[in-house]
Parts: structure tokens; sequence; C-alpha cells
């Protein structure tokens, strides 16, 4: 369940599909933002550099290429912070069969780009345009346009823990008189506060956790359970 109102509606929506368990992480209200924050951080670059596979010194023009993209990538992501080892690359070339109107984008394979490289190319440009388009020109050379690289910067994502396990005492805060889906009645209701939830600890539905993002609604017969994790 996301968004600052997914608690309140999540199990009931989940009991109407069948599904007997739902997840409610402890950000929910805020949960596009933190994925947000922990996303891996992408940069695409593109260069126009004309070729034909089977052209004379292509090879040495495109790793040309892919040495300045790839020290362009290095430096930005760098800028964001990050360490070398957190940094990845991805290659593709957008292509065409000589006098082809549409082009084809394919990764590249990995590896120093010669000879054996671009014969490879070549085998899978022509297996994905067949996968694509039911057809392939073996017999032709690819057209080379654009040179395409992809820069990653990624780290692990902050895993939460609480620092505290229940010990049995939990208890509501106050109890007032809410309605309930399931029931289709209003029913004397135990609100908790979600500060005060610890791992482990179950609270019983009816009742309803007030957290400062989010409203969790525990409909009678629904059982809430607390993970290590806060959700």
């Amino acid at each position: 369940a996301g968004g600052g109102a997914g608690g309140l509606h999540a199990a009931e929506l989940a009991r109407m599909l069948n599904i007997g368990e739902v997840l409610i992480p402890r950000s929910a209200g805020g949960l596009c933002a933190f994925g947000m924050a922990v996303t891996p951080v992408r940069h695409d670059y593109v260069r126009l550099a004309h070729s034909y596979s089977n052209g004379d010194g292509v090879a040495d023009r495109i790793n040309g290429v892919f040495d300045e993209l790839v020290a362009e990538g290095r430096a930005h992501l760098e800028s964001d912070g990050f360490a070398l080892d957190e940094i990845h690359f991805s290659r593709h070339l957008e292509g065409r069969y000589p006098g082809q109107v549409h082009n084809l984008t394919v990764p590249l394979p990995d590896g120093d780009i010669d000879d054996k490289f671009l014969r490879q190319l070549e085998s899978e440009f022509h297996a994905e345009h067949n996968k694509r388009f039911t057809y392939a020109m073996r017999d032709q050379p690819v057209e080379c346009l654009h040179w395409r690289l992809t820069t990653t910067g990624s780290r692990p994502a902050p895993q939460g823990r609480l620092d505290r396990q229940s010990d049995g005492s939990l208890k509501p805060s106050g109890r007032r008189t809410a309605y309930m889906a399931s029931i289709n009645s209003e029913v004397t209701t135990s609100i908790y506060q979600g500060d005060d939830l610890a791992e482990g600890d179950r609270i019983a539905g009816p009742a309803i956790v007030e957290f400062a993002t989010t409203t969790v609604v525990i409909n009678p017969d629904d059982v809430l359970v607390v993970q290590v994790d806060g959700s």
C-alpha cells in the first residue's frame, strides 16, 4: 500500500480480490519521494558517428567515441557523489540496414571493440531485426548511426530497523466510534499511535493506527503485525 490513503483501503481491496496479506511500508505516505531518493541515478549520452559495420577503421573510430562517452559519464556520476565501484555502463547502437528509413536500437556486446566485436554486433542486429520484424538481411552490413551510452550510479538502499522489540505492553492511546467497511457498521475502535509500535507488536481489529503521513485501518477479524523494518 502506498500513499497517505493506502492504509485506509488496502486491506479491504485485498479482501475483495481474495488476497490474504497486505504490506504497508512505514514510509507509505511518502513512498514515491523515498523511492526517488534511493533509485539509481542515470545519465544517457549519444554521439552521431555514421559508419558501416564492414567499413575500414570503424573499430578505432567507435572506440574513440565510447572513450569520450565513458569519460563524460564517469565524471558526471562522480560529481553526483558516486564512487567508481558504484558506476555501471551499458552501450547501445541505433542502426539500420542500408536504405532503410527506420532505425533499430540494440544492446552492444561486452568486450573490446574490434573486428570480432563488429561481427558479433552484426549477428545480434540480424537476430533482433528478425525477432522484431520477422526477417533479416544477413548479407547486408549494419549502417550505424547513433552510439549510445547509459551510465548508472547505484548504491544499496538504506535498511531501516526499529530500535526496539515488543514487550507486550502496547496500549491504545484512546477509543472512538469509527466506520468499518468490512462489516458496514460503526463500532467502538481502539486508536494507536504509529510511533509507539515496536517490532513484533500485534494489533487485532477493529483498530486504527495513526502515523504522521498515513492512517492504517484494521478491520474486525484482521490482524496487524509489525515487522523489523517498521512495515
